[in-house]
This record gives structure tokens, C-alpha cells and sequence, in this order.
């Protein structure tokens, strides 16, 4: 990972998370334990603060980024596909954000929510926790069920396990 501070602010790293060398993270950043970075992927915490707690994987081609009025919060054991844009929002726990989609400024999705891939949840949007949102701008599809819950589960054990496994070099 290429960390790089900001004026006064120098990213704050657990050393349990593992990243690749193309994971670049940019000043007033927190990641907790046990988080997964995948490749090219930017964390750039320059005009406000990024927090990524436990548990979430982060996958390849992820911008992460804030405004000066807007950190971005990221919750525990979230999955955040290929290519997502979080700017300046809040992202609860256990959520499932499908690639491509992207959450902009004052957005706030609950714990127990998928984002289908491709996606847009707009600025200040709030929205109502255990759904499947889609589209452009995202809309409710249906309530989860059972199925639902375990899919975001294993799909965020799966991604674990891997960080597990580059860590010990078993690839």
C-alpha cells in the first residue's frame, strides 16, 4: 500500500489489514482491524475524514473519497465490489454494494441493505434498511429475505478468507 499523508494528517492503519501495493490511502484515513484492499484502489481522506471499520473488504478500482462538509463512514463486515464510488457518505454495517454503483454526498444506507451493481444512490438520500435498492436513481426493489442475509454474510466471509489466505501466502 502507498500511504501518504496530507498536511497533518497521515492515515491510521491496524496491522492486521491487508492491502496491495497499488491500494493508494491519503491523509485523515482510519481502517480497523481485518480489513481487505484490494487492488487500485484510492482512499482520499484530504478535504474531510474516511473511516472503514472491521471486517469489510474493499475490491479493485474502488474510489473512496469525501467533501469538505462530508466524511465517508464505512460500517463493519460491508463488501464493496469492483469499482465503487463512495463520496462523502454513510454506509452502515452488513451491507452488500454491488460494482459499479455509486453513493454520493449525504447518502446514508442503513445496515441490512444490498445495492445492486451499477447503481446510483443520490445526494442526502436516506434509505430504509433490509431492501434491495437498483437502478439509476436507485429504487426499492423488494424487501431481503433469509436468502438475502446469508448472501451478504458469505459473500463478505468469502473476501476474509481470501485476506486470510494472502496474508499467510497461501495463493
Amino acid at each position: 500500500m502507498k500511504i501518504i499523508q496530507y498536511k497533518d494528517k497521515k492515515p491510521v492503519i491496524k496491522e492486521d489489514v491487508y492491502g496491495f501495493d497499488s491500494t493508494v490511502i491519503i491523509g485523515d484515513v482510519y481502517i480497523a482491524s481485518h480489513v481487505f484492499l484490494l487492488p487500485n484502489i484510492v482512499i482520499r481522506g484530504d478535504l474531510n475524514k474516511i473511516l472503514i471499520d472491521e471486517y469489510t473488504n474493499i475490491q479493485d478500482g474502488t474510489v473512496i473519497h469525501t467533501d469538505s462538509n462530508f466524511s465517508t463512514t464505512i460500517g463493519k463486515r460491508v463488501t464493496c465490489g469492483h469499482n465503487v464510488i463512495l463520496h462523502g457518505c454513510i454506509v452502515d454495517d452488513d451491507v452488500l454494494l454491488g460494482m459499479g454503483c455509486i453513493v454520493l454526498n449525504g447518502a446514508h444506507i442503513p445496515s441490512k441493505v444490498i445495492i445492486a451493481a451499477g447503481s446510483l444512490i443520490g445526494q442526502n438520500k436516506t434509505l430504509e434498511s433490509g431492501y434491495l435498492y437498483a437502478g439509476i436513481p436507485a429504487r426499492k426493489v423488494r424487501a431481503l429475505v433469509d436468502q438475502d442475509y446469508k448472501y451478504i454474510e458469505q459473500a463478505n466471509r468469502i473476501y476474509i478468507d481470501l485476506k486470510q489466505n494472502y496474508q499467510n501466502g497461501s495463493i
